[in-house]
């Protein structure tokens, strides 16, 4: 019994030692304290003031997010996927900006091609602004005359329709966009202008339409629509864009750059026009825009 006591009365001197051995070890391994338990009043202050900002900061970036998201759906399939011209599968965007920010939407397109080979030359797509669509959709003659096939033939009735999509006193944006599909030069594709025009001009002059005074007028209007080509080459790729504005002035952009705006009525209508007569320039883009306006006037 003796021996017992001795060997308790050991063991509890031993144990505050090995308590403070292993308490040491244990607060190594411990999970440290929340930082606010052992910060200092005013720095736990600051931070309980901070959160509530913090917390709109994140929520503020949360619904930004969200809103970019949603509004990239809502998009306009339109705008994120060009349409392709069948003939070359060249892309042709669905929507262009001209003219410092005039939005005008794709109605048709197609090619046009030359000689019996019927080598491809360039794309060409007819475009028109919101205000021309509610023109359209506002007028009982489109909505009960107006037939895609009537254009496509080329009959009579329906150069009023093309002479009305294009007046000069109408409101909106209409607009033609070429791009070559092989390398050209300004020269080539200003001859080809130049050959509808005159070919339209003789014909106004032999129904009495032209006299000496637009004669001359039309001219000097052809002049500066001339020098607005370039000189060199055109290479594949470049888009040219032709857009009869509010007014009657014809404003003409090359690779997205305005190069200059000609005040004539006449041969603003008359570049918009040519696209859409017979004999077609482009049967294709006939057809295109032709079926692209009646779903407009007609939905």
């Amino acid at each position: 019994m003796i021996v017992a006591a001795a060997a308790r009365a050991r063991a509890r001197c031993l144990l505050p030692a090995a308590a403070r051995r292993i308490a040491p070890a244990r607060a190594a391994h411990a999970p440290a304290a929340p930082a606010a338990l052992w910060r200092a009043p005013a720095q736990r202050s600051l931070l309980a003031a901070a959160a509530p900002a913090a917390a709109a900061v994140a929520v503020a970036a949360v619904a930004a997010r969200a809103a970019n998201a949603e509004a990239a759906a809502a998009a306009p399939a339109l705008e994120a996927e060009p349409a392709l011209e069948p003939v070359t599968k060249t892309p042709v965007p669905r929507a262009i900006a001209v003219a410092g920010g005039h939005r005008a939407e794709l109605v048709g397109l197609g090619v046009r091609q030359v000689t019996l080979l019927r080598v491809s030359v360039y794309t060409a797509a007819l475009y028109v602004d919101d205000q021309v669509r509610r023109r359209l959709r506002a007028s009982s003659r489109w909505a009960q005359e107006f037939a895609a096939d009537k254009l496509v033939a080329g009959q009579a009735d329906a150069r009023w329709f093309a002479h009305d999509l294009a007046a000069a006193d109408a409101s909106g944006v209409v607009a033609l966009r070429i791009e070559p599909v092989r390398n050209t030069d300004g020269p080539h594709l200003r001859n080809g202008f130049e050959r509808f025009l005159n070919a339209r001009l003789r014909e106004e002059i032999q129904r009495g339409a032209f006299g000496d005074a637009d004669q001359a007028a039309f001219a000097r209007a052809l002049d500066e629509f001339r020098a607005l080509f370039p000189a060199g080459v055109i290479r594949k790729g470049t888009p040219l864009v032709f857009a009869r504005l509010p007014g009657g002035r014809l404003h003409v952009e090359i690779e997205g750059r305005p190069v200059g705006v000609v005040d004539s009525p006449v041969l603003a209508e008359w570049v918009i026009e040519g696209y859409l007569r017979t004999p077609p320039i482009s049967p294709p883009l006939v057809a295109s825009a032709a079926d692209g306006l009646q779903a407009i006037a007609r939905p």
